[in-house]
């Protein structure tokens, strides 16, 4: 008979849209707990007003989780009705229950939610709070910005992650207090302002650049990347100063901002970055001058193929494939032969995006290689050149 017994066929009703009759069963107690609970799910996208009130009523059902999928359909339904009885439910004793409270308060984005939700930042369980912060960065009120603020200052990562992500919901609100957090003693509270200014786009240009010079690596790493996020070519010459940081995670960040705003004056830096001491750096530099596709760019990237690490070579590899240069097709075939595996299915996958058909004898060879990931990228490689030609 099924765990339902001789219940009614819920996906019938859904497909038929039947509100009325799973209303019926929603209400019935007699009901085992599991059944309420798809009914309530199952509510909630049909999105009719006629089961908001029910739906309230199973807010308070025995079973958390029949409380929780009363609290999602409500969110999905998005009828102001429900606020306050999900207001109610941020305080549930369940922390599931909580948090789809939270996501459906978010949903609905009513105003009359946010100072609960703020109260609500301080729930003892991390994935409620990120929830919250979540929702207050949906409804976008501007009250809101304070307490997120406060919470970039807390000890607990993920608060400060689920600010940081709140506040770059938010946006413009948001923009005044985060250009003055960037002041802030706490090196943790500017970084997370850094990286939500990033979010928010280009009025917060100015004040980030000044930020890659912030006394701490977190905060320039932050910087970096968010003026990257911009792609505002204002920031290229600040981030060329800063491809000299002393920190490599700087460096690292500055070549993937570079990469992303896309400016040719770039090019001789980042070439100059191919010889730089940390061999992340030195892929990332390798990476971001293959996105650029200048032909300055192929002779150095022929000699980072020979570098002594293998994830700067692999680097290389893919980087000549982005530009389609034929000349390193010679180089790539010989790549082909690496001792290391990643390189070898970087080179593949070169050769592919090059498409040039002196490869086909070397990369037939190459679907005998030990290694799945050479064989299947030759494999690919072969079949892009075949359609190629």
């Amino acid at each position: 008979m099924g765990i339902f017994g001789r219940k009614p066929n819920i996906k019938e009703l859904v497909a038929k849209k039947d509100v009325p009759r799973l209303i019926k069963a929603l209400k019935n107690k007699d009901e085992d707990w599991l059944f309420r609970y798809v009914t309530a799910e199952a509510l909630g996208p049909i999105g009719d007003a006629r089961a908001v009130e029910p739906l309230i009523q199973a807010l308070k059902d025995e079973v958390s989780l029949v409380r929780s999928g009363a609290a999602g359909a409500l969110g999905s339904i998005g009828d102001v009705r429900a606020v306050e009885p999900l207001i109610q439910a941020l305080k549930d004793e369940d922390e599931g229950v909580r948090w789809h409270a939270a996501d459906a308060l978010g949903r609905i984005g009513d105003a009359a939610a946010v100072e609960p939700l703020i109260n609500a930042l301080k729930d003892k369980e991390a994935d409620v709070q990120h929830k919250v912060a979540e929702a207050l960065g949906r409804i976008g009120d501007a009250a809101a910005v304070e307490p997120l603020m406060q919470a970039l200052k807390d000890e607990d990562e993920v608060r400060r992650r689920a600010a940081v992500e709140a506040l770059r919901l938010i946006g413009k609100p948001a923009l005044g207090p985060l250009i003055k957090t960037l002041k802030d003693e706490d090196k943790l509270v500017r970084s997370g302002a850094a990286e939500a200014l990033g979010w928010i786009g280009k009025p917060a240009l100015e004040s980030l650049i000044k930020a890659l010079k912030d006394e701490e690596k977190g905060v320039r790493c932050e910087a970096a990347i968010a003026l990257g996020r911009i792609k505002d070519a204002a920031a290229v010459e600040s981030l060329l100063k800063a491809l000299k940081d002393e920190d490599e995670g700087v460096r690292y960040n500055v070549t993937t901002a570079l990469e992303w705003i896309g400016d040719v004056r770039a090019v001789e830096p980042l070439i100059q970055a191919l010889r730089d001491k940390d061999n992340y750096v030195r892929h990332n530099a390798a990476i971001a001058l293959g996105e650029l596709g200048d032909a300055r760019a192929v002779e150095p990237l022929l000699q980072a193929l020979k570098d002594e690490d293998e994830y700067v070579r692999s680097g290389a590899a893919d980087a000549l494939g982005l530009t389609k240069d034929a000349s390193a097709v010679g180089h790539l075939i010989e790549a082909l032969k690496d001792e290391d595996e990643g390189v070898r299915s970087g080179a593949a996958g070169a050769l592919g995006r090059i498409g040039d058909a002196r490869a086909i004898a070397s990369l037939i060879e190459a679907l005998e290689d030990e290694d799945e990931y050479v064989r299947y990228y030759a494999g690919e490689a072969l079949e892009k050149i075949k359609k190629g030609r």
